[in-house]
């Protein structure tokens, strides 16, 4: 992808669950051999003094900041830390000609504030869903959840607007076409489609939160009403999204997906040639 090693990816922030939290195939307190030097993920005993000095820490593979806590993995920002660094040029001229083409829409319709909101808020949910489900010791990175968060805020648009456009079925058919031929590259080795479709469920609900201000009269007691449900609407929107990404959070930090659902890897990769191996 014309972009920098795995270990620098890992070093500036790339979705890495062993840094995150206690993985048993890379458990923290074990020596392995730098990402630099050997293949990756190889594992050498500490007691092994002709590799002592070619040995790294899980910490030093990591970066970024240490870890807390007599050593256990934390560095839970890495949901956000992967929206803003990607794989290679290649990459990062995908997601810059989509986030163009999606981005400039939905800032036309919501200011540049909540279109920030927007962006973070479905990454960082993306993010969160997709580390529940991917490979423990495969990095992640790339704003894919977050373009996905703009494809779930212009469904909501649609919905808006179906009544005030021309041809609004013409307008749904190219949202599902660019939404299922994302999914559909979501299958190949190295991209998670669980981070698109946390994105694309959290693009809805927070579409509902940031959406402009109603314009009425409130001098109307009807008015007012409806000014009243459209704001609890507002704060059950963002309650939600609160909850879900506290629950994904959790679980992420808690949990061992591969053993509670084994199967579900499957709706990232294509079980050919050793894809979800």
């Amino acid at each position: 992808m014309l972009g920098p090693s795995m270990e620098i990816m890992i070093q500036v922030g790339a979705r890495f669950a062993p840094c995150m939290r206690h993985v048993d195939s890379m458990p923290p307190d074990e020596r392995y051999v730098c990402l630099h030097t050997i293949a990756e993920k190889s594992k050498t005993p500490s007691t092994d003094p002709r590799l002592l000095n070619s040995s790294c820490s899980l910490s030093s593979i990591c970066g970024m900041t240490t870890f807390h806590q007599n050593q256990v993995p934390d560095q839970t920002y890495r949901l956000l830390t992967p929206l803003f660094i990607h794989t290679g040029l290649i990459h990062l001229l995908i997601n810059l000609a989509v986030l163009v083409i999606l981005g400039a829409k939905v800032e036309r319709i919501i200011n540049s504030l909540r279109f920030s909101l927007l962006y973070i808020g479905s990454g960082v949910f993306g993010h969160a869903l997709g580390a529940n489900f991917a490979p423990p010791t495969t990095p992640f990175l790339g704003c894919s959840s977050s373009l996905f968060g703009l494809f779930g805020f212009l469904y909501v648009d649609l919905l808006h607007s179906w009544r005030h456009l021309e041809q609004p079925i013409r307008y749904l058919i190219k949202l599902l076409l660019g939404t299922a031929l994302s999914f559909i590259l979501g299958l190949l080795p190295g991209v998670d489609n669980f981070s698109h479709m946390g994105g694309l469920l959290a693009g809805v609900i927070l579409s509902l939160f940031l959406w402009p201000p109603i314009q009425m009269d409130v001098r109307n007691e009807s008015n007012k009403k409806k000014l009243v449900l459209f704001y609890l609407a507002r704060l059950l929107c963002l309650c939600l999204y609160g909850l879900l990404l506290g629950i994904l959070v959790h679980h992420f930090t808690t949990s061992k997906i591969d053993e509670e659902c084994p199967y579900c890897r499957y709706l990232s990769c294509l079980p050919i040639n050793g894809f979800c191996d």
